[in-house]
């Protein structure tokens, strides 16, 4: 999940791929009539892009037993309200990178 730790990195570093971030997030929700921009939202969904990558971490032992597309939407939504709530409001805490990655990680 390097992914999520350069997104809090780049909101410390007052990057714009952190705005880029809550912008494409922001688009996901809308309906476009253009079938292009719908297929590119499709096409570029984190969580469901994620979901080999946690279906394997689980194989592995890394990641908690439990159904992956919903350990994908808690991971990635946790991640995107952080992300919104640090681009709005900079002088925010910026959670550890390990809390997060807690969501997922298998403690047994």
């Amino acid at each position: 999940m390097k992914i999520a730790y350069k997104l809090l990195l780049a909101h410390k570093q007052k990057h714009l791929s952190a705005s880029i971030f809550v912008f494409i997030e922001q688009g996901r929700r809308q309906k476009f009539e253009s079938k292009l921009v719908s297929h590119l939202f499709e096409k570029h969904n984190v969580i469901k892009l994620s979901l080999p990558y946690i279906e394997k971490g689980q194989q592995q032992g890394e990641i908690k037993e439990g159904n992956p597309l919903a350990l994908a939407i808690l991971f990635w939504k946790a991640l995107q309200g952080i992300v919104v709530e640090l681009v709005f409001y900079p002088k925010s805490s910026c959670p550890e990178k390990e809390w997060i990655l807690d969501i997922l990680k298998n403690n047994e």
